[in-house]
């Protein structure tokens, strides 16, 4: 729709001409801006002021050709710290157009460009805006915004030659480091914002922040982020990258290419992850971590991934490093060069009804299909883990090492791999089935000797008593069940039960520990079914 004024009227020419001066002529004076199709060159910075609505035409193209580390658009004045909290000019939305940060120079190594620099402030707003171009920084770097959203924008063909973290759109703190350009560095997150159906291709990494403080002994957060039904292809380094995140909302994204993890959780808590989908991820699909912090490890926590098709992966599809409370559930783990699901050093970590399909893609017999190391509390549970019909194999469907703890495993369908189905470090609590190991591997056969369980026998309405001698295949497991409807009891119950061609006896005489009275075969482990 034509506009009564535009930049036209205001001298720009629109035909690769230096329209710099129109430009901030208009900014200045108008809060309602109309861009005609055209190219303008812009060589110094256009100051946005609050209440300003920009329309770009279509075909209308915005071009950088000023100095490297600059922003096209800032809503404050370089150096000006006076600004603080979420008081500066806001209130400002952008439509249409192209913003074209240009060519790399030749020989560049440090910071390029910036498009948009936005930093104490609310409500900013941009849609179908296209940003390109440029090397070596953001295109949108946001700073202590609250109230925002990127709407059906795209990001794409940025040039990266260092090796810093490059968001193409960053949400951001005022931190020291983080937004030089102006401002009080007050510690103020961005939040309460919207990036949906946007298309992020050739930048560094789609969308995401990388700094984080702790203040007065509390860490701040990102909160309420909401980047839903967004396309990534061919990121640099990660897809998403969400560094402190609280109740941030993943949903319905898809990620093809990237060169570290398709989705990055670093810290954060109370974060849903759900029905994206991934594919050719150089490193783990979805890695959740701990962010350290002056020395101290705050962890990815009470968090949710959910109903995620992750395929291709140099590495694990779901990856948990120092997690507490996350749930991973109705996962669609397929060709994954290490464990298809992984956690490691983690408290109450539960997979549960996912699909792992061709784990161990990178070597026969070197990864698992899912795998749990120094894992307290958790659960496994409605797995389907396969590899059948591919060249290689895992090691075993399950494996639980004997550094974790009280991990309750059943209801799984897994195909055996080339050490074998389910390996599961049978102390320290952990259940397979419903049952739990309350001993390691025995070989007692002495009357008189003990055996010492690692849980209250009284626990259990059963037990199983494996027996036998391997060598001769003459083993056996026999069910021994408690006289007592609620368990066994310390001196009234005796174990009795059949070997391959005798009997075992055991008195209970507390309970953690039974005495052999007869054993025709050794006893070789004892299990509790509840």
């Amino acid at each position: 729709m034509k506009q009564s004024v535009t930049v036209k009227d205001y001298g720009a020419i629109g035909n690769q001409t230096n329209d710099t001066k129109a430009f901030q002529k208009m900014f200045a004076e108008e809060r309602e801006i109309y861009v005609p199709r055209g190219i303008y060159h812009i060589d110094e910075t256009i100051r946005v002021y609050e209440n300003t609505s920009v329309v770009m035409e279509n075909g209308a193209v915005i071009r950088w050709r000023g100095r490297a580390n600059r922003c096209v658009f800032l809503n404050g004045e370089y150096g000006n710290t006076g600004i603080s909290g979420y008081s500066g000019d806001g209130n400002i939305y952008f439509q249409g157009g192209i913003i074209d940060l240009g060519e790399i120079p030749s020989g560049a190594t440090g910071y390029g460009p910036i498009a948009c620099g936005w930093a104490h402030a609310e409500n900013i707003h941009m849609e179908n805006v296209t940003f390109t171009g440029g090397y070596n920084n953001h295109f949108v770097d946001m700073t202590a915004v609250r109230r925002s959203s990127y709407i059906n924008c795209v990001f794409k063909d940025m040039t990266i030659t260092g090796g810093n973290v490059y968001e193409a759109l960053q949400i951001d703190m005022s931190t020291n480091s983080a937004f030089p350009h102006f401002g009080a560095t007050d510690n103020k997150p961005s939040y309460d914002c919207v990036v949906d159906r946007c298309t992020f291709r050739n930048v560094a990494i789609g969308v995401g922040s990388h700094a984080s403080r702790v203040v007065d002994g509390k860490q701040i957060m990102y909160n309420a982020i909401r980047i839903t039904n967004c396309a990534f292809y061919n990121m640099n380094d990660h897809g998403i990258r969400l560094d402190s995140y609280e109740g941030a909302y993943i949903e319905g994204n898809y990620i093809d290419g990237t060169g570290q993890h398709g989705i990055y959780v670093i810290g954060g808590k109370g974060n849903f992850i759900g029905a994206n989908y991934l594919k050719d991820i150089k490193e783990h699909g979805i890695c959740l971590v701990d962010k350290g912090i002056g020395g101290t490890s705050y962890p990815a926590a009470t968090s949710i991934v959910h109903g995620s098709r992750i395929f291709n992966c140099g590495r694990s599809a779901v990856r948990i490093v120092r997690g507490k409370g996350i749930d991973v559930t109705q996962v669609k783990a397929i060709n994954s060069g290490e464990d298809g699901l992984s956690a490691t050093d983690s408290d109450m970590i539960r997979f549960m009804n996912c699909d792992v399909k061709n784990a161990s893609t990178t070597g026969n017999g070197r990864f698992n299909g899912v795998r749990l190391s120094g894992v307290s509390g958790g659960q496994l549970s409605g797995l389907d883990v396969s590899n059948k019909g591919h060249s290689t194999n895992y090691a075993n469907g399950i494996q639980v090492t004997s550094t974790s703890h009280n991990i309750n495993t059943f209801e799984n369908r897994i195909d055996k791999g080339s050490s074998g189905r389910v390996n599961i470090a049978i102390n320290n609590g952990n259940r397979v089935d419903g049952e739990t190991y309350l001993t390691e591997l025995l070989n007692v056969s002495g009357v008189g000797q003990t055996i010492r369980l690692n849980d209250d026998i009284n626990n259990y309405t059963s037990i199983i008593v494996g027996s036998g001698i391997v060598s001769r295949k003459e083993t056996t497991h026999s069910i021994a069940r408690g006289f007592y409807n609620n368990g066994f009891r310390r001196g009234d119950d005796v174990i009795n039960v059949e070997t391959a061609n005798g009997r075992i006896i055991m008195d209970v005489i507390s309970p953690t520990e039974l005495r052999i009275v007869r054993a025709d075969h050794p006893v070789r482990v004892i299990i509790g079914k509840r």
